[in-house]
């Protein structure tokens, strides 16, 4: 079960799109921000460049979300030109230039603009929080927390994730350089170990991201138990709510996070030249 939003196919808009809209122009926008700024901090690119309140960032081609501009704040220069400067330095660096686009971008028809220059929409993603974790249970004893940049937690969860052998050193680079508190978390079943995540916690909200299982062992609970024990070390650090971001076709893990009480806040995607 893959939930980090980076590999969904290609989604046009709709009655979801356009319900998203509302629904994040109907949340506190403080909410949105401080997701947004966790987010950022818990997947940290291997280089970054600020270009007049736009952020690109940079990791080999390694996920979207760490090789995509974000624009998190109004600017003076006129948009097409800071969009043909971000273009010029992905083209120099061999890579596609990928926008992210979220409630909080800056100017609000950057979307518009993108779509008129030729990029098409990916990607889908849906950020959903829980407002209050579970009250405090006895610790799942299958549930082993380690460093997620441990080998045992990196070779588990690149072969459940299918991630390729030449990022695996890029993945391992990113999360070394996470600056807030963060773990890892395997399941084990048996002796067999069967679903893995990690958690990142920044005051008091925990991110969830990653959260993997074997193929053969999915709709079987194991996903939830390691989510709980995940929550349950924000817990002890002082979280207060948790958050996530799961593709948007991904049924299967938005019906275990329903189950588990996170609702949907908003909405972004990625428009890719």
């Amino acid at each position: 079960m893959r939930d980090t939003g980076d590999a969904a196919p290609a989604v046009t808009g709709g009655v979801g799109w356009v319900a998203s809209i509302r629904r994040a122009r109907q949340m506190p926008m403080h909410l949105i921000r401080t997701i947004e700024e966790c987010s950022l901090n818990a997947w940290p690119p291997l280089r970054q460049h600020l270009l007049d309140g736009w952020l690109l960032r940079f990791a080999d081609g390694f996920t979207r979300r760490a090789n995509s501009v974000n624009a998190i704040y109004a600017g003076q220069l006129p948009p097409e030109e800071k969009i043909a400067r971000c273009e010029a330095v992905y083209t120099s660096l061999g890579q596609p230039c990928v926008f992210r686009i979220t409630p909080l971008a800056h100017p609000r028809e950057l979307d518009d603009r993108l779509v008129a220059r030729g990029y098409r929409r990916e990607g889908e993603t849906s950020v959903q929080v829980l407002d209050a974790l579970p009250a405090a249970s006895e610790p799942d004893p299958a549930c082993d927390l380690l460093a997620a940049a441990s080998h045992r937690w990196l070779s588990l969860f690149a072969g459940l994730d299918g991630t390729p052998p030449r990022h695996r050193r890029t993945l391992e680079s990113i999360l070394a350089r996470i600056p807030p508190p963060h773990t890892g978390a395997i399941l084990t079943v048996a002796g067999h170990p069967v679903s893995c995540g990690r958690a990142v916690l920044e005051h008091t909200q925990i991110g969830l991201f990653d959260i993997a299982t074997d193929s053969a062992r999915r709709r079987q609970g194991y996903a939830g138990r390691l989510i709980n024990g995940l929550l349950g070390w924000g817990r002890g650090g002082g979280a207060r709510r948790a958050y996530l971001q799961v593709e948007a076709d991904n049924a299967p893990a938005r019906e275990l996070y329903e189950k588990l009480g996170f609702r949907e806040i908003y909405r972004y995607w990625y428009r890719v030249r």
